[in-house]
């Protein structure tokens, strides 16, 4: 009887769980994604809202209208995690990078306002203003490239600058040059060729070395990997710059391709602030800390001026700065003025001082040793202009 008292409970509990799993897999297989209240929905889908870009004249202004959710037709893109950064190899920009979808050009003295007619299913990036406030420009993101768009903001017209493939990897994509028509565009190169494909067999083995100069480690994502990831980082961040008619279209070609941290053309136009990624890369820091060659060009792209040639910034002090040129500016209100900082405490906030940073500057034609504008016992940050042209710093 024991026995058979066991069997029974034994079966009962079997029968009890068949049951609930058909149920469960009745429910599961007539479920539909719930929703919450209407309330609820109404917060959760309300409109961005837009991010205003101020025309330099203050006549206009442009309201850019954002996404809250991205599709997931945008999320499935294809993405490569190189040099710290996300790249999406099918339009040779950023993954996931930020865009909006509506414009909407202000007029600030009587507050009307004009919707810009985009072309259909929009990507655009936040648009730059000429400095004139006539012309604006931005990109516009597509499956297969980026394009390049101007406008005209009396007319709150845009069209399509055709044949102009925007690399917007690294560095400044889009820019006006000081004659308020032309932009200076970081574009694909015309012979770039196939995408560099990875070897069965690696040429060489993967070594890293602890020996040599101590310096700081700290904790970065997306990191190069090994020789086939430098390959690619190349392939997709190098860009060709190119001069383009805001008007035509037209496009006049700039030295050679290289991976472009900055190109920042002087006030008058006559030259650019140009600083170029250097091999061989480093797989424990990101793009930004690869050794580079700092240069002033001319408009026909031939070196006038090295301003530095920076290495690795591998022997930063922890909340230090590298040695060297950093923060270099063209100053606003000259012709052509370059300005930076430099540490005096070897960029380590640990040593004892009497000024951390000083400010140098050297004027056109850049010949002869560069002015020291002034010294400060704190660090600087970053520098900006007033609009009168007054230096300004960021500082700890």
């Amino acid at each position: 009887m024991f026995f058979k008292l066991i069997d029974r409970g034994i079966a009962t509990r079997a029968l009890f769980a068949l049951c609930a799993m058909v149920a469960l897999a009745g429910a599961l297989s007539a479920q539909t994604y719930q929703k919450p209240p209407r309330a609820v929905l109404d917060v959760l889908n309300a409109p961005v809202p837009p991010v205003g870009a101020l025309g330099p004249t203050h006549e206009y202004m442009l309201l850019a209208q954002g996404v809250r959710y991205p599709p997931l037709s945008e999320l499935a893109q294809p993405m490569l995690r190189l040099a710290g950064m996300r790249i999406n190899p099918n339009t040779t920009g950023r993954h996931r990078a930020p865009y909006y979808v509506a414009l909407t050009l202000k007029k600030v003295s009587d507050g009307s306002e004009r919707k810009v007619e985009l072309p259909a299913g929009a990507q655009a990036s936040f648009p730059v203003w000429s400095a004139d406030g006539r012309r604006f420009a931005f990109t516009n993101t597509t499956p297969s490239g980026i394009e390049l768009w101007a406008g005209d903001a009396a007319a709150a017209r845009v069209w399509k600058l055709k044949g102009v493939a925007v690399s917007a990897v690294y560095g400044t994509p889009v820019q006006w040059m000081p004659d308020n028509r032309t932009l200076l565009v970081q574009t694909v190169p015309a012979r770039r060729g196939a995408v560099p494909a990875e070897e069965t067999v690696p040429k060489a083995p993967n070594i890293q070395e602890s020996s040599g100069r101590p310096g700081p480690v700290r904790t970065y994502q997306d990191l190069l990997k090994d020789p086939h990831d430098a390959d690619l980082f190349d392939y997709y961040a190098t860009a060709q710059l190119a001069l383009v008619d805001a008007e035509s279209g037209k496009a006049k070609t700039l030295g050679a391709p290289a991976v472009f941290e900055t190109a920042e053309p002087s006030p008058d136009g006559a030259h650019l602030l140009v600083a170029r990624l250097q091999r061989p890369y480093s797989f424990l820091h990101p793009a930004d800390d690869f050794p580079k060659e700092v240069e002033v060009w001319g408009r026909d792209a031939k070196v006038e001026h090295k301003l530095a040639s920076l290495p690795l910034a591998d022997e930063v002090p922890i909340e230090g700065v590298p040695k060297g040129p950093r923060s270099y500016r063209w100053h606003p209100t000259e012709p052509a003025t370059l300005v930076w900082a430099e540490a005096l405490d070897d960029g380590d906030p640990r040593k004892k001082v009497p000024h951390r940073d000083r400010i140098l500057s050297l004027k056109a034609p850049f010949a002869g040793q560069p002015s020291e504008v002034f010294k400060t016992e704190h660090r600087f940050r970053g520098l900006d202009w007033e609009e009168r042209g007054e230096l300004m710093f960021v500082r700890d």
